[in-house]
């Protein structure tokens, strides 16, 4: 059962605190499909693998999802939700210009990723490859981290030079070099890639000059 990744084993970061205190069968769900998809991939996550480890009653799977697609989705929009909220957090709370407030937001993110790791792996990794409407709302979710890339245009006064999609093209190198790290077989500190990571997304909007400032500043992560 093994997938072209390294195999993550262990309990969802994001749905161990809910399962914590009055743990509801829908819960219960999620958690035990992050799990499954994190460690053995969609392809050997079956409905009474999920069941079983959720300790739920085929009827109530059937009550609250149709399919273990439909409940990874759920999953997804709700742990997407509450690690975006951290992050968008960070992007507003730092001091100084759009670089800083980045810097924050890229930081935060690496500190997400590096505490959960089967969550990382879930959402980052399977859920792009079930494909379909999975890969869809996820794409909508990474909308926000957009949005604070491409406040560099109005920020540094270089709108009509560049586009919205200048953003959208830092954001998706960006999932790709999480996907890539979630891969090797001994991932590193995500915290690690921060440098690279802003050097890429600065670049288009202050110059290569300014960019390159980011691979030598001391890292705070």
């Amino acid at each position: 059962m093994a997938s072209e990744a390294k195999i993550q084993v262990g309990p969802s970061g994001f749905y161990a605190g809910r399962l914590s205190s009055l743990p509801s069968p829908r819960d219960r769900i999620c958690a035990a499909v992050v799990e499954f998809l994190a460690a053995y991939g969609h392809e050997h996550t079956t409905p009474q693998m999920v069941i079983g480890r959720a300790e739920v009653t085929p009827a109530q799977f059937a009550r609250e999802f149709g399919a273990v697609e439909e409940a990874a989705i759920a999953a997804l929009e709700e742990m997407g939700a509450r690690y975006l909220t951290l992050v968008e957090r960070a992007f507003a709370n730092a001091p100084g210009g759009w670089r800083d407030k980045l810097r924050a937001a890229v930081y935060a993110a690496a500190e997400i990723l590096r505490e959960n790791p089967v969550d990382a792996r879930f959402g980052a990794y399977e859920m792009m490859r079930l494909g379909g409407s999975a890969r869809s709302r996820r794409d909508q979710m990474l909308i926000p981290l957009v949005e604070m890339v491409d406040a560099g245009r109005r920020e540094v006064g270089v709108g009509r030079l560049l586009t919205r999609a200048t953003a959208e093209v830092v954001v998706g190198s960006f999932v790709d070099a999480v996907v890539r790290q979630i891969t090797f077989e001994s991932p590193s500190d995500p915290s690690e890639y921060v440098p690279e990571v802003m050097h890429l997304a600065v670049r288009p909007y202050l110059g290569s000059a300014v960019a390159a400032e980011e691979l030598v500043r001391p890292q705070t992560g």
